[in-house]
């Protein structure tokens, strides 16, 4: 987002989100492989309104980026790896069991889509596509925060979502938080 939008988007989630989570906006981190300052647009902890709908990890984080720009796919994938790095960032006493972006990736497709290729039929954003990124993602910790128009919210991954606002944590085990190491294949 231009700075601005930005801005405007992190103090409208801070808002939003605030019934079910302390928000810390800005908080500063470093990269533990050479302390490297860092700074997440958003911490959030649970408060007792999530934690009564299951909500059980300490802490996520939330990115947020402008989908308005001249490569808004390329920002996006930009934002998905910070995103991921930040998994392994301590932010506050705290690193996140996984980090959101916001907007959703849908948002970044169609703006590229439709400013960067003028509506082209060959350039369509395939579903197949989102598919894909969105598999990546998970495996990466990196999630989607998804806002309905009714204001229910979802902490979303490839694979379903961790924690909807109107039914609580999901039952998918794991979902955001398993970390994927190498190939996973056994060593012997």
């Amino acid at each position: 987002m231009s700075q601005e939008r930005e801005d405007k988007a992190r103090k409208y989630l801070k808002n939003f989100l605030s019934e079910y989570f302390e928000v810390k906006e800005e908080v500063s981190g470093s990269w533990p492989l050479d302390k490297r300052p860092l700074r997440l647009d958003l911490l959030l902890r649970p408060k007792q309104k999530a934690i009564d709908l299951g909500f059980d990890v300490e802490a996520v984080g939330i990115e947020i980026k402008d989908p308005q720009s001249k490569e808004s796919v390329k920002k996006l994938l930009d934002c998905i790896m910070q995103s991921y790095t930040y998994t392994f960032c301590e932010f506050d006493g705290v690193r996140p069991a996984f980090v959101l972006i916001y907007p959703e990736i849908e948002k970044f497709f169609e703006e590229d889509w439709v400013n960067k290729y003028d509506r082209s039929e060959r350039e369509e954003p395939t579903m197949r596509e989102k598919r894909l990124l969105r598999r990546l993602m998970q495996r990466a910790n990196v999630g989607e925060l998804k806002i309905k128009s009714n204001n229910e919210f979802t902490f979303d991954f490839g694979a379903g979502p961790f924690f909807r606002s109107d039914k609580g944590r999901s039952k998918i085990k794991g979902i955001g938080q398993n970390r994927y190491v190498g190939s996973q294949k056994k060593v012997e």
